[in-house]
């Protein structure tokens, strides 16, 4: 049964019952959550919560924030529980079957963009192939930073092609976007090529995995997990993707923050050229290798 004080209120009331909720639960940040819980619900922006604060909300809709706050609180990411992400300038439709996009791969996003216009690719006919798409997140980015680049974007998992494939289309970039079910470059057809390979592929260790956040172990383990060493995919990436690339082509992966040292040494001995690129924190997670010339 519904006490009286979670169906009725203003916009100001029923935000800061969400918040008191979360803190009695113990969940962490309770204030910006319950704000962002609401403003999902609303489809508002933040100042619009606070501008708005009198306007009285229907049960149905405080009833619902209710719910959400209840899956927050036993753990399920805030993303998860609206549907979607942000990431760059685009809202990208995610669920338990793809890893929610994070800033940290912007990051990625940016430097691929970057490098095809240091190449003087980026206002060409550039193809780029996207391993590991997920919620087809840097497929997207790239396809609609460079207008003129074709993009293949591959994942194993049919669930998260789907996902890639509405928001590609939903951003209006899916006319250039082939999806393809694929373990990395296994179902990949021999001889295409690519002037850029882009992944951020799962980088976790066995025991890396004990350790994560319990609202990160929602996330899909395939998406996390690389093996117990947690360099398992960056092992094949080294290995495979040189048959993949033009001349002169070149790989961006996003990597763990404690992996530069060991992921350059892994493609070095793999015969590439490697380059780190440190995230806005100062740690190490964009690698970037070409072929030894």
């Amino acid at each position: 049964m519904k006490t009286r004080n979670e169906s009725t209120g203003t916009v100001r009331e029923v935000l800061n019952k969400g918040v008191e909720f979360l803190r009695e639960r113990k969940t962490g940040e309770p204030e910006i959550l319950a704000e962002r819980l609401l403003q999902g619900l609303l489809g508002c922006k933040r100042f619009e919560l606070y501008l708005n604060g009198d306007r009285e909300l229907a049960a149905v809709q405080v009833e619902k924030y209710f719910d959400f706050l209840r899956q927050r609180a036993e753990g399920i990411p805030s993303q998860y529980i609206l549907g979607q992400a942000e990431f760059m300038d685009f809202t990208l439709k995610v669920g338990p079957a793809v890893l929610i996009p994070r800033p940290e791969t912007e990051l990625l996003a940016e430097r691929s963009i970057q490098d095809l216009w240091e190449r003087h690719l980026g206002g060409a006919e550039a193809d780029i192939l996207d391993v590991g798409t997920g919620s087809g997140n840097l497929a997207i980015s790239l396809a609609s930073y460079l207008p003129k680049a074709s993009v293949c974007a591959v994942d194993i998992s049919d669930e998260a092609l789907e996902i890639a494939r509405l928001n590609s289309m939903r951003h209006e970039v899916g006319h250039r976007i082939q999806f393809l079910k694929s373990d990395l470059f296994a179902a990949i057809p021999a001889g295409l090529k690519f002037d850029l390979i882009v992944s951020n592929p799962p980088y976790l260790s066995e025991s890396d995995m004990r350790e994560i956040a319990p609202e990160v172990a929602k996330e899909p383990r395939g998406a996390l997990l690389a093996g117990p060493r947690g360099t398992e995919c960056l092992e094949r990436l080294a290995k495979e993707a040189g048959l993949f690339l033009k001349p002169g082509g070149r790989m961006l992966i996003e990597i763990g923050s404690a992996q530069g040292r060991a992921a350059g040494d892994l493609f070095a001995s793999n015969g590439w050229d490697c380059r780190i690129f440190k995230d806005y924190n100062g740690l190490d997670r964009v690698l970037s290798v070409e072929r030894k010339q």
